[in-house]
This record gives C-alpha cells, sequence and structure tokens, in this order.
C-alpha cells in the first residue's frame, strides 16, 4: 500500500483519492473540507481511500489556495542606489 504513480512528488492527490473511492474530486474536498452536503456512505467511502493510499492534507496548498500563511513580506529598496 504505496504511493501511486502519477504526479511530479509522488505524492498522493485529491485526485488520486477521487479515482479510488469512485467519486468526483470536488467530493473529496468537500469531506476534508467537513461539508454537510455529502452523504454518509459517500463521506466513509472517501476516509477509506485516503486512509489506503496514505493521503495527507498538503498545508502548503490550503495556504496558496487561498488560506492565511501568518507570514509578513517586507519590500526594501536597494541599498546600494
Amino acid at each position: 500500500m504505496g504511493r501511486k504513480p502519477g504526479n511530479r512528488a509522488g505524492q498522493i492527490t485529491i485526485i488520486n483519492v477521487a479515482r479510488e473511492a469512485g467519486v468526483s474530486y470536488g467530493t473529496v474536498s468537500r469531506v476534508i473540507n467537513n461539508d454537510v452536503h455529502v452523504k454518509p456512505e459517500t463521506r466513509d467511502r472517501v476516509r477509506e481511500a485516503m486512509a489506503r493510499l496514505g493521503f495527507v492534507v498538503n498545508r502548503q496548498a490550503r495556504v496558496l489556495a487561498g488560506g492565511t500563511s501568518n507570514a509578513i513580506g517586507v519590500l526594501v529598496p536597494d541599498p546600494g542606489t
């Protein structure tokens, strides 16, 4: 039960989980985000697929997708000019 090939980093994505569970990747996203609009049977099937594949939520991807990173950027002019 190792990782399955198919993406650059060798990481399991929600697309891999969706294929394994026989649902859309939108449904996998709803399960991850605890949306109430997923049938309990479907939710169980997706969670079982996540466990089988060893899926772990990528926190960096979540930040890029609109979450917050709690980081502050600073712009400094070139001191050599």
